[in-house]
């Protein structure tokens, strides 16, 4: 009986040893702004009675910080897919010059699609972590982000007598 029960601590101790050895995956800013926003809910309710001022002040001032984040994500995505775009171009380019033969001709006499896509232009500022989010990050949250907000704020308004809240 020892035994057994040696054997199966020891494979409790493994178990557990491995499953805190797997990372669980960290949150995303779009989960981060949501449960900012849930855990601020209530205090910005009972601070703002305008809803659409207190939904504006949860998700913009508030949840700034994430909102930012998960404004950069976004833009360094969408960064990445127009670079991509722009050697797509490129490459077309490129075969269009190779078939010609011509070295005079020029196929795209107005855009350099291969230069844009060297320089980087991509028609979004890039964003660096270390620029504490910057000015074009920070304001709106997303559509889903704001609907979250504005029905949190009115379950909880609706929770209350109407005359707690009265103008």
């Amino acid at each position: 009986m020892r035994g057994f029960m040696a054997i199966m601590v020891a494979i409790v101790a493994i178990a557990a040893a491995v499953h805190a050895g797997e990372s669980t995956p960290a949150a995303t800013p779009k989960d981060q702004t949501a449960q900012c926003i849930r855990d601020n809910a209530t205090k910005v309710e009972r601070a703002i009675t305008d809803l659409n001022q207190a939904v504006v002040f949860l998700v913009d001032k508030v949840c700034a910080e994430p909102v930012a984040a998960e404004n950069a994500r976004r833009a360094a995505e969408q960064s990445r897919r127009m670079s991509e775009y722009w050697q797509k171009l490129c490459d077309a380019q490129k075969a269009a010059v190779a078939e010609k033969h011509d070295a005079e001709s020029n196929p795209a006499k107005g855009v350099d699609y291969c230069m844009m896509s060297k320089v980087g232009f991509t028609g979004v500022e890039q964003y660096s972590e270390d620029d504490d989010g910057g000015a074009a990050y920070v304001g709106s949250g997303s559509p889903s982000d704001v609907g979250l907000a504005a029905r949190l704020l009115l379950d909880l308004r609706l929770t209350h007598k109407p005359t707690e809240h009265s103008d």
